[in-house]
């Protein structure tokens, strides 16, 4: 899931969270090797009450995709421990619910073009504030800073 969670990252789902939750016996089983090399967090729903599923009202071994809003925007029931078979159906909810962003496109015109360097080179030099998701629009190398790295990034995505 975790190689899933960055492609989408690099093609600009930037604000995507995944949470594992197992119930409370996997942590024998697994242990922290459940989502080893990964940066998905593991939530142990405590049995035998499963509070989290009862929260999301939910089935054993189901996806539950929740909007920046709490809205259930999708579920799949997964009959296959091979998670990569789902990918597609998990990209496919995520492409459809998501806010239509691009990283580069800071003032979200649909365009990525001098307009958008214009506004990181004012935010660098602070002469411009940026909103939350303008900056998210603008770190195009993910590195959590907007920097000269990031203008580069944008003048080679205008250049092709």
């Amino acid at each position: 899931m975790s190689d899933l969670q960055e492609e989408l990252r690099s093609e600009g789902f930037t604000e995507l969270v995944f949470i594992s939750v197992g119930q409370s016996s996997l942590q024998d089983m697994f242990g922290e090797s459940y989502c080893a090399n990964s940066d998905l967090p593991l939530v142990l729903d405590q049995s035998p009450d499963f509070p989290i599923r009862e929260q999301f009202n939910s089935e054993h071994r189901q996806l539950i995709f929740i909007d920046r809003d709490g809205r259930d925007i999708g579920r799949i029931t997964l009959t296959s421990t091979n998670l990569s078979s789902y990918e597609n159906q998990i990209r496919s909810i995520i492409e459809e619910n998501y806010e239509d962003l691009t990283l580069g496109d800071i003032n979200q015109d649909g365009l990525i073009n001098i307009q958008d360097i214009v506004v990181m080179i004012g935010a660098v030099l602070n002469n411009i504030e940026l909103e939350e998701n303008q900056l998210t629009l603008a770190d195009l190398n993910q590195d959590g800073a907007l920097d000269i790295l990031d203008i580069v990034a944008t003048v080679n995505l205008i250049l092709g």
